[in-house]
């Protein structure tokens, strides 16, 4: 759930976030947007087994399910190392 996932970056101050493009209550998309208003710096991986992604920032950080836990941590460290583009 996007709410909880919002009050939980709040609290944890996580580097990086991992999120399904779809869930109730808000999107994934919505998520990422608001994750970055409130943390700029956070570091988003989105996945999804039905959307694709429509940005190139979007297709960097994204991995399609389902994807086995070698690609999760592949992913997590190039997401981790890449450098800001801002």
């Amino acid at each position: 759930d996007g709410e909880d996932a919002l009050a939980k970056v709040t609290s944890f101050r996580p580097a990086i976030v991992i999120t399904d493009l779809v869930m109730p209550n808000m999107s994934g998309r919505e998520l990422i947007e608001r994750l970055r208003r409130q943390v700029p710096a956070i570091k988003v991986i989105c996945a999804s087994g039905f959307v694709r992604p429509p940005s190139s920032e979007e297709k960097e950080n994204y991995l399609q399910k389902p994807f086995a836990s070698q690609d999760l941590l592949r992913k997590v460290k190039q997401v981790l190392t890449a450098k800001d583009r801002n």
